[in-house]
């Protein structure tokens, strides 16, 4: 029952980049106001949904592994789709991990763009390599929080 309460929140993503893709389609918002709010507000709820983990783990990698399954699952599946099969599919095996990145993209593309800055080109897996790393770290950030409350020391 405690690692459902860490794997629903975990899946959250998927459910918030649907829904963020849908605004932005059903009613035109596509602007950096608008995105740039959207992903800080995703990742002040990502390091929320880290916090609480602490109450609900017994370590730290368990705490990374749980509350990250399907961020792992999705890269992996990115990348595969991008460097093995050289193109992105068009199922659900395709859009769910794209969504479930989503509300983080737009913020990562700029810090890809301001750290690249030097590559002429920038890919998308890229991007989402980013992502994934900024949403482990974000989410460790929350849990290390949550432990110095739950503990009093940090882990």
């Amino acid at each position: 029952m405690k690692k459902l309460k860490i794997l629903l929140p975990a899946a959250s993503p998927f459910a918030i980049g649907y829904l963020l893709n849908y605004v932005m389609l059903q009613f035109n918002w596509f602007s950096s106001v608008f995105l740039f709010l959207i992903n800080s507000l995703f990742f002040l709820y990502w390091f929320y949904v880290g916090y609480l983990s602490a109450e609900h783990t017994k370590s730290v990698r368990e705490a990374i592994l749980v509350g990250n399954i399907f961020a792992f699952l999705s890269i992996a599946l990115i990348l595969f789709q991008e460097l093995v099969l050289g193109r992105y599919l068009t199922n659900i095996i395709g859009l769910l991990p794209q969504m479930f990145y989503l509300p983080t993209v737009a913020l990562m593309a700029r810090v890809v763009s301001r750290l690249l800055f030097f590559l002429n080109t920038h890919y998308t897996w890229v991007i989402f390599i980013f992502s994934f790393i900024a949403m482990v770290a974000v989410y460790y950030g929350g849990y290390s929080k949550g432990m110095k409350k739950y503990t009093g020391k940090s882990k």
